[in-house]
């Protein structure tokens, strides 16, 4: 980090990109399970910085029993300040079937944007966490080729962090 470089408010100080996911997350529970492969990692310049967080990714869900949904969290974690720690966006019935029977297919993709004031210079982690709301024989899959000989055709999802000074 360059210490003489004079950064204004609303400059974009750095850009970090978790890389792209290679394989799928199957949100199957009710409990919550992290798609580690979209894990970002930022260490701010600034203690005051504001984190643009944006991610993207393929879906895929099936049910055929019960209503289902999907709910998704954004957590923060900072390893060295757990006290910074925090869910800063999370979503339930991100998408939901009410219906009973949607046997095929179901390409919904998952997006977000969120901005966050971590306030450290600290590194700190960005993850998606993942599970199903109801449903039987269901699933929520993240990272989903979506290609019927899971060929992989592009992305399959990624997320981005960028520090903005303040």
């Amino acid at each position: 980090f360059n210490t003489s470089v004079k950064y204004t408010a609303g400059e974009i100080v750095q850009v970090q990109y978790s890389g792209e996911m290679t394989t799928r997350y199957d949100f199957n529970t009710a409990a919550y399970i992290h798609a580690t492969q979209l894990d970002v990692n930022i260490t701010p310049k600034f203690s005051n910085s504001l984190i643009w967080i944006q991610g993207w990714a393929k879906t895929v869900m099936n049910n055929r029993d019960d209503n289902l949904g999907q709910d998704y969290q954004l957590r923060r974690v900072v390893s060295s300040d757990t006290s910074l720690n925090a869910t800063i966006a999370a979503a339930s019935w991100q998408n939901y079937f009410n219906r009973e029977d949607f046997t095929a297919d179901y390409y919904t993709p998952w997006s977000i944007s969120r901005f966050d004031s971590p306030n450290t210079t600290h590194i700190v982690t960005y993850q998606v966490w993942g599970r199903i709301y109801g449903g039987a024989d269901d699933n929520w899959m993240i990272g989903d080729t979506n290609h019927n000989t899971n060929a992989d055709y592009g992305s399959r999802g990624n997320m981005v962090a960028m520090e903005i000074k303040q």
